[in-house]
């Protein structure tokens, strides 16, 4: 392992458990740290999505040792297991890994980044575990979205801070619901008119729960994630170029989940049929580049049949 300020390791100086994050989702424990380097441990629960998030402090190596456990690395394109070692150079965007099975990470960067780290994973974990106590579905679901946003956007070519906002967001997307009595979530029965204004509410609810916790792109693509390229839908009615980029990606990984799972009052529809039903309205309801980037992903990891 070769660092610029590899000397440094004899400088490093010892933390306690007050540099210490934990939640449901994971934990972040800083073990030592000196000018130059930072040495932390990281803990991620199986079936989350571990955004390593340098935010403006860019350069450097990172290096990723799996103690134990199982994840998928974006910046590398590989699943890596015990023992394994990522090394990212320039650490200059967000890392994001999709963990297979509960693991534990050794990080060492030569940014300083930890504190900055900690304070995005207890904003999202935080978030993610009011939904979680409201939901079991809703939280499934917002999960399920935030990776399929992800595949999206790379597809779609999003550029590194877009793709993070867009992954935050769909994580996210829902948390206005937690304001939505259980009753009307979760009944068996397609909504009435007055409980479906309830519902359509929920994005506005997250967007004034957010808005002052997380950047503003963020805040901003929750609360236009039902609004259709032709204007019919909600909170605002707005029109194509109007709704954010990620807006318009998160709607068609929100509207395929939703269509693929099974909720009380229908069936989960076939993969294959529930696209079919959303390329109808592609140009009208949903984003057309969206849409086929949503065949991209689904050619590549579904058998069409």
């Amino acid at each position: 392992m070769s660092f610029s300020g590899c000397m440094e390791f004899a400088h490093l100086k010892a933390h306690d458990s007050l540099f210490q994050a934990n939640s449901q989702a994971g934990s972040f424990l800083l073990k030592a740290s000196s000018d130059k380097l930072e040495f932390f441990h990281v803990y991620a629960q199986a079936g989350r999505t571990l955004l390593m998030h340098p935010n403006e402090s860019k350069g450097g190596l990172c290096i990723f040792y799996i103690l134990r456990g199982k994840a998928v690395c974006s910046e590398k394109k590989i699943t890596a297991g015990e023992s394994d070692t990522i090394a990212v150079k320039n650490l200059s965007k967000t890392v994001i890994f999709k963990i297979i099975e509960d693991t534990e990470f050794l990080v060492v960067t030569e940014i300083k980044f930890f504190q900055k780290q900690v304070a995005f994973f207890m904003k999202m974990s935080d978030a993610m575990n009011k939904i979680q106590k409201k939901d079991e579905y809703t939280a499934n679901h917002c999960n399920r979205t935030g990776e399929l946003a992800l595949h999206l956007g790379q597809i779609m070519g999003l550029n590194d801070e877009a793709l993070n906002d867009l992954v935050f967001a769909a994580k996210l997307h829902d948390i206005g619901k937690t304001k939505i009595p259980t009753a009307i979530l979760n009944k068996p029965a397609i909504y009435n008119p007055a409980e479906y204004e309830l519902i359509k509410n929920h994005p506005v609810h997250g967007f004034n729960m957010l808005k002052n916790h997380v950047p503003d792109a963020v805040s901003l693509i929750i609360r236009q994630h039902h609004e259709k390229c032709d204007g019919s839908g909600y909170p605002d009615q707005l029109c194509s170029s109007q709704i954010l980029a990620g807006a318009r990606i998160l709607a068609v990984a929100d509207v395929f989940d939703a269509l693929t799972s099974n909720r009380p009052y229908r069936s989960a529809l076939p993969v294959w049929r529930a696209f079919s039903c959303i390329r109808k309205m592609a140009g009208y309801w949903w984003d057309r580049d969206a849409v086929e980037s949503l065949y991209s992903y689904l050619a590549t990891n579904y058998c069409e049949c």
